[in-house]
């Protein structure tokens, strides 16, 4: 589109004693696209001024295009934390700001982000590959780690030989000094505490030759009023749900060895006992412990009840060290039982 700058000029003639009007008419073609680029900078210019002094309250949003949780933040405080703009928020001068570093080495240092291999969701290449995790405030006290995408080449007779996963940096003891590998899609969360350490927390990749490995985790950073209790690596918060071992993949994986921890339930009000159920349990010469009761290799009760005078509910779980049958591991399902008085 083109706009025209137009030159009236006026002649008056005689033409048998009557006046006639000659209009001359120029024309000067001026480029629209100078005029709307002069604009636009003008008009950023004056946005970028007001946002400089806009508040803007870091509520949590999710991202337009990548679906994942962020923070509404202005666009400078966001891209000078290695953030990355996805969507408006409802806030005038917000953003939904993601945090998602792909690059080997990367430091994540906010309430909310995620980790995930270059080229995701493609396959990764061989290679070590480390990312570290900075608490983005003093009352950071654990940390909650989601596997929403974690793929490895998987164990033999339980050992990870090829592909792991590996985190350090977080307080005594730590369960996750032992690598893991396999499947660990949609796997329970866990939570680490990181209360006395002063360091940052990382997590380390190991990918082995002729892999497909890929990953993306998402690390929550919660202060004590959301932590889960201490030393449960796993959390269940809700009324009932599904209770499994790493890299169970819906019993056609295989346990992984050398593992010692605790799962935990909230308990809630009105509700007591515990019921569990199993779909599927092969754990070889391991243990899972329910207080004083314990169950091992491939024998699970119909149905257990665990009652809350036996205490917190808190329930260890210690894997065998070699796992020559190939178990797959187990699949919990509990529920919360209400009172009955």
């Amino acid at each position: 589109m083109r706009a025209l700058s137009l030159l009236l000029l006026v002649t008056v003639w005689q033409v048998s004693g009557v006046s006639v009007l000659e209009l001359t008419v120029s024309a000067d073609e001026l480029s629209v696209d100078d005029t709307e680029q002069a604009s636009a900078v003008e008009r950023d210019e004056r946005q970028s001024f007001f946002a400089q002094f806009a508040r803007v309250t870091e509520t949590d949003c999710t991202g337009y295009e990548s679906e994942l949780e962020g923070k509404c933040k202005k666009q400078a405080d966001c891209t000078s934390s290695d953030g990355e703009m996805d969507g408006a928020c409802s806030q005038a001068f917000a953003f939904c700001c993601v945090y998602k570093p792909g690059k080997c080495g990367s430091q994540l240092k906010t309430s909310v982000g995620y980790l995930q291999s270059e080229d995701f969701p493609n396959g990764t290449s061989e290679g070590g590959c480390s990312y570290s995790i900075a608490k983005y405030s003093t009352d950071v006290v654990q940390l909650k780690i989601e596997f929403l995408v974690v793929e490895l080449a998987g164990p033999t007779l339980g050992e990870c030989m090829n592909d792991t996963m590996q985190i350090t940096g977080v307080d005594y003891p730590n369960n996750m000094n032992i690598p893991l590998c396999g499947s660990l899609t949609d796997n329970d969360p866990i939570y680490l505490s990181v209360k006395n350490t002063d360091s940052d927390t990382r997590i380390i990749f190991d990918i082995g030759e002729d892999s497909d490995a890929r990953w993306r985790i998402k690390v929550t950073q919660l202060t004590a009023e959301e932590a889960a209790p201490p030393l449960c690596l796993k959390y269940y918060t809700e009324q009932e749900g599904i209770i499994r071992s790493f890299n169970h993949q819906d019993g056609i994986g295989e346990w992984l060895g050398n593992l010692n921890y605790a799962m935990c339930i909230k308990m809630q009000e009105s509700f007591c006992d515990i019921s569990f159920t199993s779909n599927h349990f092969d754990i070889g010469d391991g243990k899972l412990c329910f207080g004083t009761e314990c169950a091992t290799g491939n024998e699970f009760p119909l149905q257990l009840m665990y009652n809350c005078t036996n205490g917190p509910p808190v329930f260890s779980y210690m894997s065998g060290t070699t796992n020559d049958d190939q178990g797959s591991g187990f699949e919990l399902t509990y529920q919360l039982q209400p009172n009955n008085y």
